[in-house]
């Protein structure tokens, strides 16, 4: 028996099922939340609120009648509360079944199913937007392959720091391949890989390298030149690019307009027309522009990926992870709020994106390209 660690996130608990687990056979007993603790003390309350309020005449049978409901719900509330603290949802695991055992009002309840019937260990990011602020939940989930009642979640978590350490723990410990959520479906990695570079992956001819390193890149979205013996591809920022076909015509169309009228106008009076008018022809110069000076790049090399961002004067937000921890490239959906699809280089430290507006064939291309090139 060992600790099943949660605490409340938004209404939700943060789980870690088997954190310091290393083989099967093993149980795990939930505990009870916090939040369930202050739920048994507001039901408490509720039920003595309930028992004064009922014999109290004055207020008639209607009183009595929503005492007797209020005391029945807040009744209900207080057995489930002392129920999950007293009756744990109890999880066994062993090398061939997943069991689950719970007690009900009505008896035990349980149920067993058989770890081949278990597609995987599936990691994936949910995008939640609130009235206050959006926030990112990472699961990971012991997934089913048609019943997903059947499905346990083994993490689940706001934070992406231990995510992928996660996600290797617990496809190791059931020894089922890793999964991640691709446009495509899912992206399955053996569980022998779930740790080990993709270097080391191509080396054991378990992941398959099939690209032509003098065909260009397809499109004309995509720039790649040489530089210090390092592949350097260039390519627009997606929100820079959104951000130019939403500015671009309105701003010149609205600066020839409100030029127009202030040649019609003539004299002093047209001065803070043209002004404005010419103001609204810059910034859709600017927007037009801004793609093209601020674009997104991509430096592979044997010893590294970085990605960064270039300006006229120099570069930023740099990040950088050895080619030799690489651990994946795929081509998914963004985490940390980011819903857009773009090539993926993960590691177990960080994971970074590049190419979010780039078509599906050119992902492709810089997914090989970074294969074959960091696996040298």
């Amino acid at each position: 028996m060992f600790r099943f660690l949660t605490r409340p996130i938004g209404g939700l608990a943060e789980i870690d099922l088997a954190p310091d687990v290393e083989n099967l056979p093993c149980t795990v007993s939930e505990k009870t939340p916090a939040s369930r603790a202050a739920a048994l003390l507001v039901a408490a309350a509720a039920c003595a609120y309930g028992a004064y309020a009922s014999w109290r005449p004055e207020l008639g049978l209607h009183g009595v009648l929503g005492s007797v409901l209020l005391g029945a719900g807040s009744i209900g509330m207080a057995w489930s509360a002392v129920r999950n603290a007293l009756f744990p949802k109890v999880w066994t695991f062993t090398p061939s079944a997943v069991t689950c055992s719970k007690l009900t009002p009505f008896g035990k309840r349980q149920w067993t199913e058989a770890l081949a019937n278990y597609r995987g260990v599936l990691a994936s990011v949910a995008h939640v937007r609130t009235r206050y602020y959006p926030f990112s939940l990472h699961k990971v989930v012991l997934q089913h392959c048609q019943d997903r009642r059947r499905s346990v979640m083994l993490y689940l978590s706001r934070s992406s720091e231990d995510f992928r350490r996660k996600h290797k723990h617990y496809a190791r410990l059931f020894g089922l391949p890793a999964l991640m959520e691709t446009p495509d479906g899912l992206e399955q990695q053996a569980a022998e890989d779930v740790g080990t570079s993709v270097r080391e992956q191509v080396a054991a001819g378990r992941l398959e390298m099939d690209f032509d390193g003098s065909s260009p890149p397809p499109g004309r979205a995509l720039a790649m030149r040489i530089e210090d013996e390092c592949l350097v591809m260039r390519a627009r920022a997606l929100g820079l690019v959104l951000a130019r076909n939403a500015i671009v015509a309105p701003a010149f169309l609205s600066g020839m307009l409100i030029l127009g009228g202030a040649f019609l106008l003539g004299g002093s009076a047209a001065i803070p027309f043209a002004v404005l008018g010419a103001a609204q022809l810059l910034v859709g110069a600017a927007a037009a522009m801004a793609p093209v000076m601020l674009p997104n790049e991509l430096v592979i090399s044997p010893q590294e990926v970085r990605t960064r961002w270039r300006h006229p004067w120099g570069t930023f937000k740099e990040s950088a992870i050895p080619a030799d921890e690489v651990e994946q490239v795929v081509v998914a959906k963004g985490g940390r709020g980011r819903k857009a699809t773009a090539v993926q280089i993960i590691s177990d430290a960080k994971t970074i994106c590049f190419g979010a507006h780039l078509t599906r064939k050119q992902m492709e291309w810089v997914r090989d390209c970074i294969i074959a090139v960091i696996s040298r």
